[in-house]
């Protein structure tokens, strides 16, 4: 079974991402959505996280011609976020519109527990820090978001239900190929090995970006993601376009036995899984085979993710025109005695020189971050009026300034049972 593993973002494309998909010839295409840590600030009212990320249209859209030509493609994502059938519901007319309103499309519920949260705690569910054991009551902090990440299967359900387009508010990150392994080739719930040998090959897929290896031709996104190729056993063989260098062989094997197994996350949820024996053999010039996962019976729970309020920052660029590196130092020591006015105990401002302003268009990069909405609000203000009163020495080199939320993730460990799920799959046509 062929397949792909990308990381993508709701505020940029994946342009080039029809062709990669014709020329790999994949049959799961797993497109990561993960929540911005920052967003933008509302004017007034309560901050809130968007309910889906709205830019997995452009992808869809531009697989509409493989969904309807390749009958073997499928794609699983987590874009759901807070509301997968809001998601599914957009995407069915994007597919209706493509020729595809026959193609079956699955909305997965349950991820998003934020509306429930009280409830687990009225039940006894512990949501302590997972990784420091700090007790829940210590957060003090507005909760944005609380993405439970899902295991395979109820992604299993879908694709057994004949589902080509499977949406998720969250997952666990081998969720979406173990759920097809088990379609494919069979796999039990208890085959924690297999299922062990699909976190491995979902993690080594991702080695080019999370490495920066650029061996071989660049994409529109950056380097050729990897294709692998899962077989019944649960090894996996890595296709790179361009050469496979034996050292980058060797380098995937270490960081898969280390950070990759780390970053990977606190547990899986289908299977405790032991990285501490793979091995990545270079095959061919093309190719590098993984094998020697090893996995576990899982202890129950699944990982929760709960995006918390951590602070307000704000970032911009200021061009000086036609200057000097003299005057471009007496420019940023103006505006930091302005604005250094402002900082605190709980507050830090930096203003920071790009590059070294000797003539032509030199630029300031204008910084504050503050646990505390103010401090930010009043720098943005006070850095309008000082560009706007500089007389067209000082202009803005991306816009205006915007007030931005920061957040940052308490994770957490609940018991499976302790959520409902529920997948409800229906021809695209029908969502509408």
């Amino acid at each position: 079974m062929r397949f792909a593993r990308l990381a993508a973002a709701d505020e940029w494309a994946l342009r080039g991402l029809e062709d990669f998909v014709d020329a790999a010839r994949v049959e799961l295409l797993q497109l990561d959505y993960h929540r911005s840590r920052k967003l933008v600030a509302p004017p007034h009212g309560i901050v809130e996280h968007p309910e889906f990320a709205v830019g997995f249209r452009q992808p869809l859209q531009a697989l509409n011609r493989a969904l309807f030509l390749e009958p073997e493609l499928h794609v699983i994502t987590d874009a759901g976020w807070g509301d997968a059938y809001a998601c599914v519901e957009q995407i069915a007319a994007d597919l209706q519109a493509g020729g595809n309103r026959d193609v079956l499309v699955s909305a997965v519920r349950g991820s998003n527990v934020l509306p429930i949260l009280d409830m687990l705690l009225a039940d006894g569910v512990d949501l302590q820090h997972a990784e420091t054991g700090a007790a829940w009551r210590t957060l003090k902090a507005q909760v944005l978001a609380a993405d439970l990440k899902l295991g395979a299967g109820p992604l299993a359900t879908a694709l057994e239900e004949g589902a080509r387009v499977v949406v998720a508010g969250s997952y666990d990150a081998a969720a979406p190929l173990a759920a097809a392994g088990r379609l494919q080739f069979g796999w039990q719930w208890l085959d924690f090995d297999l299922l062990a040998g699909a976190a491995a090959a979902a993690q080594a897929a991702t080695a080019r970006t999370r490495l920066g290896w650029h061996f071989g031709p660049q994409h529109a996104w950056g380097a050729r993601p990897l294709v692998g190729e899962l077989a019944a056993d649960a090894t996996c063989r890595l296709h790179g376009e361009g050469a496979f260098p034996e050292e980058e062989a060797a380098g995937l094997g270490q960081w898969l036995r280390s950070d990759g197994a780390a970053s990977m996350g606190m547990a899986h949820a289908d299977a405790r899984v032991d990285f501490s024996g793979i091995e990545c053999v270079r095959e061919s010039a093309h190719v590098a085979g993984v094998r020697g996962a090893r996995g576990a019976a899982p202890d129950g729970k699944w990982n929760l993710e709960i995006h918390y309020l951590a602070g307000y920052s704000t970032e911009s660029f200021v061009a000086v025109d036609d200057c000097h590196a003299q005057t471009t130092e007496a420019v940023g020591a103006w505006l930091h005695a302005r604005l250094a006015a402002l900082e605190d105990a709980s507050t830090t401002v930096s203003i920071r020189l790009l590059g070294n302003g000797a003539g032509g268009t030199a630029w300031l990069i204008l910084e504050c971050r503050s646990k505390k909405r103010r401090p930010c609000q009043l720098f943005i203000d006070e850095a309008r009026g000082l560009v706007s009163r500089s007389h067209g020495l000082l202009r803005w080199g991306a816009g205006a300034p915007e007030l931005t939320i920061e957040s940052r993730i308490w994770p957490a460990r609940v018991p499976r049972a302790a959520v409902d799920l529920a997948v409800d799959t229906r021809p695209a046509h029908e969502w509408l």
